[in-house]
């Protein structure tokens, strides 16, 4: 066995040739949330598996073009498809998720109707 295969980690032989960035998984993690939150059947989720592994792999692309410093006009174009793709996925029900301004709201008329009563 060689000392190369036995030391795996890749070293950049000469200063400054290393990867000039890592690249975040933002926008890969809020397509995997937004797809989570559509709370799909097995059958929606494979009618739409082409649709779905789009979406990742430009998220995938896009979290890489942010992080570059040069933004060319294939980085705009990657965003609009990236949008449309989103817009083509179903809207979240939003009547299973409770609005957290509605709750807060009632809430605050239930404490002040309890005060009014006392």
């Amino acid at each position: 066995m060689s000392e190369k295969q036995e030391n795996e980690c890749w070293q950049p032989e000469l200063p400054g040739l290393g990867d000039p960035f890592m690249a975040s998984n933002a926008m890969v993690k809020a397509v995997k949330a937004r797809i989570e939150a559509l709370n799909l059947t097995s059958e929606q989720e494979l009618g739409m598996a082409a649709e779905i592994q789009l979406l990742y792999s430009l998220a995938h692309e896009l979290d890489v073009a942010f992080a570059a410093r040069k933004k060319t006009i294939a980085h705009v174009t990657m965003i609009g498809q990236f949008k449309e793709l989103l817009a083509c996925l179903p809207e979240v029900s939003s009547s299973d998720v409770a609005d957290p301004y509605e709750v807060f709201l009632e809430q605050l008329n239930a404490e002040s109707g309890q005060n009014v009563d006392a």
